[in-house]
């Protein structure tokens, strides 16, 4: 504000802007656009110079544009949250003569230097170890190691000034009004990444947006504002999340706040606080580059300095005018609604208390008729004993074998197995237990032994081909070779989509713009599913589940394809020959997971738009990863374990003449997960980490009945809810849904 005034006094000769861009996101109140420019239409500043990486909007009205250098092209420092200095090191030259704005600065005191002598300069000054030969080891030590060694800010104590309480100001009176709540994007932030395809087209964790930002509203506002009639117009069930998002990104609504108006799609989110709108800051950009112009509604134009965060007040009133949103949600999803999926429970959450009480089963007992959630668990005393010991007779064929239980009703066995005893399957066995000709017979027996056996729910992970008759699914042999997989801790995902990005990074992956997505043909390798659990839409449960190839053993898209463009190699992965690959998609037709990527057009030369990288432009060629293909136009693709990765680490390990270790190979995925709720290794190593959480008793296989093998496994998501809590809080049976409602009543 001290700002605009001046420049309005004309007492303001130069103006520097570093960095920033108010013109597009400072507070409506203050006008600046308009405050640069007096109302006689001269400038009201004689000089402006602006320093940013974008010439955006703020550029626009500047007599000088200086290009700054993105932070990774120079030196630095920084804090870390607890005070510690952190070295911030270049890791590419300037691609363009750019400079950093302490190298700007230095130019304007006239002391021109480079960014690593401003940076050596200071710290000479501020930490001087004894003689200049001790401060130059320090400072190697300190580049090496990243940050400076007891620098971390003092811990003080801090109280409370006396009579603080009696000094705030009171809380407002309780409006009838609807609130507005203005939120940073959680990917192009305030606007700065916008031109940030990568970003733009991430979906965003909770909403699946790509491409845009919404009004965001709960089901009962919308009601109330008559986008969801109390006559159910829209003829969707009105109880139901996944219903509810088909009415999403359809309708616009014109928002009024403190006499400006926008109008903007809707979108009703389940768990939404009633009379609350939230908007996303961020979009609406006029000048933020090829990418980032015309994306999505400027929520700017409603904030004002008063209410930089929420303000009470707005207005929200439909109009006759729809605009079609671009989300994921709906893709690919193993959903279990209509039956498709027979609630084979997919995401599998349950309470401490259950999990205690049923010895870690947590999934469903496949016996016709049961109602396939963690309550079937309870009937395995009447399953059906001839069931067994007709698979038994089989041999575990991984064949359908179907006996009468103990009331007379036609019971079915899917295979057994998996007891923790049993190290689950393949998960924590040697490969000689596994693929060894004397396996089948081996496990037959401990299946008829196991006395956990009436009560395990998993299809069996070991089933083999006993009799070597002619299949689609030969035998092969781990041994002398590593066996990848991969575990994926349901309990600590938190669908950040830091992995999707790390993913598109490492694996070339492309954009497709905003109407190939609202096609249905975005091409990340990974997923974030999105489920809800029950029906309660104003505190509903909320899961996320990271869904990627499963590398499955008898994987369902190899025999399908007739070039054999995906084949399956001695290390267990389900790898693609791109070269053969006639784009026939046979392959994504028959996987269960819906986990394959096809090239509609060619992406990676721009077909798909301006919105979409091309990777013929000369400063984007040294975006790819070099050790990965760039797929063309007609070519499936999907998660390879970073095979590459593990090519690479098998070759340090040859010219060392050792095994490769526990932990030497990390996944893209794996690398940036905040919460390490990936994990990736050997399962030939019983020592290793996968193979420990495969054993784990919550451990499962997604759709493990179809005995493809899935190399990939999860660990069911548990919960310790607090009952006095949710006696408060009214939230009841709703806040302990079990993972079959997860799986019903997704959004």
């Amino acid at each position: 504000t001290a700002l605009t005034e001046a420049i309005k006094a004309k007492t303001v000769q130069t103006l520097l802007i570093l960095g920033g861009n108010p013109v597009y996101n400072a507070p409506r109140d203050l006008n600046f656009a308009d405050t640069l420019i007096s109302k006689d239409g001269k400038k009201s500043v004689p000089l402006v110079v602006r320093m940013g990486q974008y010439e955006d909007e703020t550029s626009a009205y500047a007599d000088w544009h200086i290009p700054e250098s993105h932070p990774l092209e120079g030196w630095s420092d920084a804090r870390a949250f607890d005070g510690t200095v952190s070295i911030v090191q270049p890791l590419i030259a300037p691609l363009y003569e750019s400079r950093s704005v302490h190298e700007l600065l230095a130019e304007l005191l006239g002391e021109p230097k480079p960014g690593y002598d401003i940076l050596l300069g200071y710290y000479r000054s501020a930490y001087k170890p004894a003689g200049a030969l001790a401060f130059d080891k320090w400072f190697e030590t300190v580049l090496h190691n990243g940050i400076v060694p007891n620098s971390a800010l003092p811990t003080v104590a801090v109280t409370a000034p006396a009579g603080l309480l009696g000094r705030l100001p009171a809380a407002p009176a309780a409006s009838a009004g609807l609130e507005i709540a203005f939120r940073l994007d959680p990917t192009v932030w305030d606007g700065r990444y916008a031109n940030n395809s990568w970003l733009q087209e991430i979906p965003k964790p909770i909403t699946t947006l790509v491409w845009d930002n919404a009004a965001i509203m709960s089901a009962r506002t919308a009601q109330k504002i008559g986008i969801l009639s109390a006559g159910n117009t829209l003829g969707i069930n009105q109880t139901d999340a996944n219903d509810i998002g088909q009415s999403s990104g359809k309708r616009v609504v014109e928002l009024t706040f403190q006499g400006q108006k926008l109008q903007m799609p809707v979108w009703v989110l389940p768990g939404q606080p009633d009379d609350v709108v939230t908007v996303h800051l961020g979009f609406g950009r006029r000048r933020a580059g090829v990418v980032g112009t015309g994306q999505g509604f400027d929520t700017y134009r409603l904030r004002s300095s008063d209410s930089l965060h929420y303000g009470v007040g707005v207005t929200v009133q439909p109009t006759n005018n729809e605009y079609q949103l671009s989300y994921t949600q709906p893709h690919h999803l193993l959903r279990a609604e209509y039956g498709e999926q027979e609630n084979r429970d997919i995401y599998r959450a349950a309470t401490l208390e259950e999990f205690i009480a049923k010895k870690g089963l947590l999934g469903p007992v496949h016996e016709a008729g049961a109602d396939h959630g963690n309550e079937g668990q309870e009937k395995s005393s009447g399953e059906s004993e001839s069931g067994h010991a007709a698979e038994s007779a089989k041999g575990g064929e991984g064949e359908h074998s179907t006996g009468t239980d103990a009331g007379g009703a036609a019971g079915e066995s899917h295979g057994g197995g998996g007891h923790p005893s049993m190290g689950n399957g393949i998960s924590g066995t040697r490969d000689s237990e596994v693929y060894g000709k004397g396996a089948a017979g081996q496990k037959q027996n401990e299946r008829a032994a196991d006395p956990y056996q009436k009560q395990w729910y998993y299809a069996d992970k070991s089933l083999s081909n006993k009799d070597n008759e002619p299949s689609l699914y030969p035998e092969f042999s781990g041994q002398n070779y590593n066996q990848w997989a991969m575990s994926v801790d349901l309990n600590t995902c938190i669908g950040c989509n830091a992995c999707v990005i790390a993913c598109q990074a490492e694996n070339n992956i492309p954009t497709v713009g905003k109407e190939q997505v609202g096609r249905g043909r975005e091409m990340h390798w990974i997923r974030i599913d999105h489920y809800y659990a029950g029906t309660d839409l104003v505190q509903p449960e909320s899961y996320f589940m990271p869904m990627m190839c499963q590398h499955c053993e008898k994987a369902p898209c190899e025999p399908v394809c007739p070039v054999a463009a995906t084949i399956h190699d001695h290390q267990g992965l389900n790898q693609m020959v791109y070269n053969r690959c006639i784009g026939t998609r046979y392959c994504s037709n028959n996987c269960p997971y819906k986990v394959r990527r096809f090239n509609f057009l060619k992406w990676v030369a721009g077909k798909g738009g301006p919105t979409t990288l091309n990777y013929d432009l000369p400063v984007l060629k040294m975006l790819a990863n070099p050790d990965v293909t760039i797929r063309g136009r007609g070519v499936m693709e999907k998660c390879t374990y970073c095979v590459q990765r593990i090519s690479n680490a098998r070759i340090e390990a040859k010219k060392e003449y050792r095994e490769i270790q526990d932990g030497e190979v990390i996944t893209a995925c794996q690398q940036v997960c905040p919460t390490r709720a990936i994990a990736f290794g050997d399962i030939n190593n019983a020592n290793s980490e996968v193979s420990r959480l495969r054993r784990e008793p919550h451990d499962y296989q997604v759709l493990a009945e179809l005995n493809v093998r899935p190399r990939t496994t999860y660990l069911a998501r548990l919960r310790n809810p607090n009952a006095a809590i949710l006696a408060l809080t009214g939230t009841g049976a709703a806040a302990v849904a079990s993972g079959a409602d997860a799986a019903k009543a997704q959004g």
